[in-house]
């Protein structure tokens, strides 16, 4: 009992702190894509976000508006300095 408690504890403070590593306890789930729209609100790294959900979790993509308005923002940003075969 004491471990889950912990382990729950733990991972609602990655949540909120927008720590990646916090991932490893959320994996893909609600709660995962939670952490990685908190890690954007705090950083403005939309590549990081959209380049592990196009490699890792391709099906994902379509699941979640803010998954697409990541990896739109991100393609907008490249388009912008015409970064089209880099």
């Amino acid at each position: 009992m004491h471990l889950a408690n912990y382990i729950e504890k733990l991972t609602t403070e990655m949540i909120n702190s927008g720590n990646l590593e916090g991932i490893l306890l959320t994996g893909l789930t609600r709660d995962g894509i939670d952490l990685m729209e908190k890690y954007v609100d705090m950083t403005g790294d939309v590549q990081t976000v959209s380049l592990v959900m196009l490699q890792a979790f391709p099906s994902e993509v379509s699941k979640d508006s803010r998954v697409q308005y990541w990896i739109e923002s991100y393609r907008s940003l490249l388009d912008r300095w015409r970064l089209w075969h880099e």
